[in-house]
């Protein structure tokens, strides 16, 4: 290992920016690749680059002092685990902070997920009811247990249901909530469908931009995306992005449970955190799942035998073969808004079998209890008791 060059403990573009020797090391060494300088650079390129652009138009433009003052204040956000949710918003606006300064490419990177990502994070949804929320702002309530929203017209109207139209701006985002217990399907102006589970957002737009068709999902959905090789298809969460030209997958982000998987069922796609400005995509095949670790900073990547465990919902059904009962429990709970106590040290008992979703809460407990050999009992209007 070659000890004269620099060593530092996290290559994200925030972490560089303010390290002290990083910035010694691009005035010494000016606009030149810095990656031979430093050890354990491999795939952090990109990373060290913008670094070195924005302390290199910092310098230029005297403004580091007060700059570094704004960084180091949206660090301390950072740190502060009970402003978890806006976390995005607050990297999203450091960096534009610092770019601001520098124009051209840095800028217009940050730019466009800039707006669908700020929208999503500054409006916090409640999911009692199901609405779609037009760019002007105003609400549409819809009905029925798993309700259509079919983008018309090349995206200059709305068919809810295949009887309402509205006719709407191309420009801003629709919002589509979808409350607990219910599903509902969307179909995008290029042709994509995505189907929505219980307790779950979509945030698009009416019309995609011209080098990119963009969403940001939070909860769960299953997509066919429409085939286009010059235009990839970007699902963003607060957690990761997901990026394919067509194919059909599942996504989950639930944050309030800490769940976050990508399921493929065919085709290609690529999954990347959101961690600095940059990081690695992880690749999927079909019959693969990308899922976060607990800490949330690494994707564990593994096969399944049996897709339809994750995707059987959009059915209208859950189906498990050979599911754990704590993992079975555990979408029960998110998909009717309930909490199911365990007792009995038997979380990973394997069981197989099919649920109806349409079903009331207390009969799927029921059928969960007579395929597991258990009793339940409920306590109170959301709370339920499995055990031997």
């Amino acid at each position: 290992m070659d000890s004269t060059k620099k060593k530092y403990e996290s290559f994200e573009v925030v972490d560089l920016v303010l390290n002290d020797d990083f910035k010694r090391l691009v005035s010494e060494k000016g606009n030149v690749c810095l990656s031979g300088f430093i050890e354990n650079s491999e795939g952090y390129e990109q990373n060290i680059r913008i670094a070195s652009k924005i302390v290199l138009g910092l310098v230029q433009k005297k403004e580091s002092q007060s700059l570094d003052l704004k960084y180091r204040l949206w660090r301390q956000i950072q740190n502060n685990r009970r402003r978890q949710k806006n976390f995005a918003i607050f990297r999203y606006a450091a960096v534009l902070i610092l770019c601001l300064s520098l124009g051209g490419g840095v800028f217009y990177w940050v730019k466009q997920p800039l707006r669908i990502i700020e929208l999503a994070e500054s409006t916090p949804m409640e999911y009692g009811q199901f609405k779609l929320i037009l760019p002007d702002g105003k609400t549409v309530f819809l009905t029925g247990s798993n309700p259509t929203v079919k983008s018309t017209d090349k995206g200059k109207t709305l068919l809810v249901n295949d009887s309402i139209q509205i006719n709407q701006s191309s420009e801003g985002f629709n919002q589509i909530i979808v409350p607990y217990g219910h599903r509902g399907t969307v179909l995008l102006a290029d042709g994509t469908q995505v189907s929505l589970n219980s307790g779950s957002r979509l945030v698009y737009p009416p019309q995609f931009a011209e080098s990119k068709r963009e969403v940001y999902l939070e909860g769960e959905g299953f997509f066919r995306v429409k085939k286009n090789e010059d235009k990839p298809f970007c699902v963003q969460t607060n957690r990761f992005e997901v990026r394919v030209l067509g194919t059909t997958f599942n996504v989950q982000a639930y944050e309030n449970e800490n769940l976050y998987n990508t399921v493929l069922v065919e085709g290609k796609v690529n999954l990347k955190l959101n961690r600095g400005l940059l990081s690695k995509s992880v690749g999927l095949l079909p019959n693969q799942v990308a899922s976060l670790t607990e800490n949330r900073d690494q994707v564990r990547v593994e096969s399944v035998s049996n897709t339809s465990n994750y995707t059987s919902w959009v059915n209208g059904y859950l189906e498990f073969k050979n599911g754990d009962l704590e993992s079975l429990l555990k979408r029960i709970s998110m998909h009717y808004n309930i909490r199911i106590n365990l007792i009995g040290g038997i979380n990973q008992l394997t069981i197989n079998g099919k649920l109806d979703l349409t079903d009331n809460p207390e009969t799927i407990i029921a059928g969960v209890a007579e395929i597991a050999k258990m009793k339940y009992k409920k306590k109170g209007e959301h709370n339920y008791i499995l055990y031997k």
